[in-house]
């Protein structure tokens, strides 16, 4: 936690910095940092409250109209009263339309959730994927590091036995070309850790170089494929997503039911016709009259009766919902069985390095440059057991990278995680 903390306040302070700071996480420290510091899963975190904001809007009732004003003036100055009218009126929701309203915005509440979680699983095994590619660079940029000393050592003895007259400029002109060709190899190398350093920086929304600490030597898993598959069905969330989406959908077929039902209106009124005394003997006084009014207006649905718009429209939703359902847990399968090809054929990669062709390609440089010490071998022999040792190394880390990111995509794919590097 300390070390987290510490990260933050790198990250923090990345902006004033003249030059960055590299600061070294652990897998799980790192992956901590990114569920906290990740800028896109920041604003994808933000589908969750807007989400609720449409649950709150669904429960709202209609609001009620109030209307007044001069219902009878008397322009022509015959003595008629003038009346004054106040009228509040208000829509009565009929078929349930409120609470369809509301099951519609909670099933986009829940699948808000979904695909939030849903893309923290996927943002996790870019991020580990990332966290792989770094240890993998520092492996080979150790291996290249290493291949460069011996060469480097080697030009230099070629040069004391020139110099002591053993033997003559060839062998030293050839080891310096060796050693200055394997130089820029070395310095790509360098330069793809810097590389994967700050891509693992973009996860957790800075351009401060990570490094990397962990082990890709991991142990082989066995895995039951049934239960796997089983399990992502059910809880990997993408595929819940999928079910929230078509009970949403049969949410919006209920409410576009309930929008077929006719809304009344029921209006109050209140009317306050003045005191009249009368003019020309056209019309008799009259007194103030205070008067309430009720009526109740009912639209005619000839219209919503005849184009069901809105429900057609659920209804191809809902069967779009269906399919695309169907489509999330195949491709959970496909993905989790493919995921399964792919880690067991990596195993067996690994095997046949663990199983001695480390071992065996070290012992060819030893034996092959003991013999050129000895005067019975030639450097080129020596420069090519040192090509195969480097080779083999190499093809190894790449094994032990495939490998890890292998086991990554199986519980990707299964929606599951446990690992630890």
């Amino acid at each position: 936690m300390k070390r987290l903390i510490l990260v933050l306040a790198l990250v923090a302070a990345a902006g004033v910095r003249a030059e960055p700071v590299e600061a070294e996480l652990g897998f799980d420290e790192y992956l901590a940092l990114v569920g906290k510091s990740n800028l896109s899963l920041a604003a994808q975190r933000y589908n969750v409250p807007i989400a609720q904001a449409q649950v709150t809007v669904a429960k709202l009732f209609p609001d009620p109209q109030l209307s007044g004003g001069i219902s009878s003036f008397d322009i022509a100055r015959s003595g008629a009263p003038t009346a004054l009218d106040v009228n509040i009126s208000a829509v009565v929701e009929r078929g349930g339309k409120r609470g369809n309203r509301i099951r519609v915005a909670d099933r986009g509440v829940v699948g808000a959730k979904d695909d939030l979680s849903d893309f923290i699983r996927t943002l996790r095994g870019q991020a580990a994927d990332a966290f792989v590619d770094a240890l993998s660079a520092r492996l080979v940029l150790s291996r290249k590091q290493k291949t460069f000393d011996s060469l480097t050592t080697l030009v230099q003895k070629n040069e004391d036995s020139r110099r002591a007259g053993n033997i003559g400029d060839l062998p030293v002109i050839q080891a310096k070309v060796e050693a200055d060709k394997f130089k820029g190899d070395l310095l790509l190398a360098a330069g793809d850790v810097r590389k994967a350093d700050i891509a693992l920086a973009q996860f957790i929304g800075t351009a401060v170089p990570i490094a990397p600490k962990g082990d890709l030597k991991l142990a082989p898993r066995t895995f039951d494929e049934a239960k796997l598959v089983a399990d992502a069905k059910a809880r990997r969330p993408d595929v819940l997503s999928a079910r929230a989406a078509l009970a949403a959908a049969e949410a919006k077929i209920d409410l576009a039911h309930s929008n077929l039902a006719v809304d009344p209106t029921i209006t109050l009124g209140y009317m306050h016709s003045f005191h009249s005394y009368g003019e020309y003997n056209v019309i008799a006084p009259t007194p103030a009259v205070d008067t309430v009014t009720a009526s109740v207006s009912i639209p005619l649905p000839i219209a919503r009766r005849r184009f069901k718009g809105e429900l057609e429209g659920a209804l191809a939703t809902r069967g779009q919902a269906e399919q695309q359902l169907k489509v999330a847990e195949l491709e959970v399968e496909v993905e989790i069985r493919q995921a399964l090809v792919t880690y067991r054929t990596t195993i067996d990669r690994l095997n046949l390095y663990t199983s001695g062709i480390l071992t065996n390609a070290e012992k060819v440089l030893q034996d092959t440059t003991y013999n050129f010490t000895r005067g019975n071998g030639t450097q080129l022999e020596v420069l090519d057991a040192q090509r195969t040792v480097d080779e083999v190394y190499l093809d190894y880390y790449q094994a032990l990278a495939d490998h890890a990111h292998a086991l990554i995509a199986v519980e990707q794919a299964a929606g599951i995680w446990d690992i630890k590097l």
